[in-house]
């Protein structure tokens, strides 16, 4: 009964978190004061790259330390426990928290990543609900089954932060050959 508490009290602090949280990953200008003190062109990032691409990264680099240890975590122990189903919702939280900002980023255009990312969030969101379902009604039969429905929804989490890295790093290289070539 104890732990049914513990993860409710835990999911409503992260949603309590992500509300206080998401009006700070907000675009900041110091990025285009930096290319104004070197000389740069500032058109070239101006929108496009700033402090909350950073804080997504950040926020998606742990979220995926989050979700690797807790599918670890589970795989070890045999079943979905409360305080890994925490780790999960932590890693949600961090999700989110970089997410928000590259949804905004991308205008609305529809990428291979971005559907992937979306899957991959979506089965977190039903992956964490359900877990939180199955701990608080005690179902200890589903809890058993949770490490494989767990390790394939992180896989293709994985597969979405893959694509998200390549698709930085192709963004990037292109907007600082635009830097180069305008020096």
């Amino acid at each position: 009964m104890r732990w049914k508490w513990v993860t409710l009290c835990s999911a409503t602090a992260i949603l309590i978190l992500l509300a206080n949280t998401i009006p700070a990953c907000v675009e900041g200008a110091h990025v285009e004061k930096t290319l104004n003190e070197c000389r740069l062109p500032t058109g070239i990032l101006s929108g496009e790259f700033n402090e909350s691409v950073s804080l997504s990264i950040l926020a998606f680099t742990m979220a995926l330390l989050c979700y690797t240890g807790g599918v670890l975590l589970e795989r070890k122990v045999g079943m979905m426990k409360p305080w890994i189903l925490a780790i999960f919702w932590l890693g949600l939280a961090f999700e989110v928290c970089g997410a928000i900002p590259m949804f905004r980023r991308s205008e609305g255009n529809i990428t291979f990543h971005g559907i992937v990312g979306a899957i991959g969030l979506l089965l977190i969101i039903l992956h964490n609900t359900g877990a939180t379902l199955a701990v608080m009604g005690g179902w200890d039969a589903v809890l058993k089954l949770f490490p494989k429905f767990s390790t394939l929804v992180y896989v293709i989490w994985v597969v979405a932060f893959i694509t998200g890295m390549i698709a930085g790093m192709k963004g990037e290289e292109e907007k600082w050959q635009k830097i180069i070539n305008a020096a």
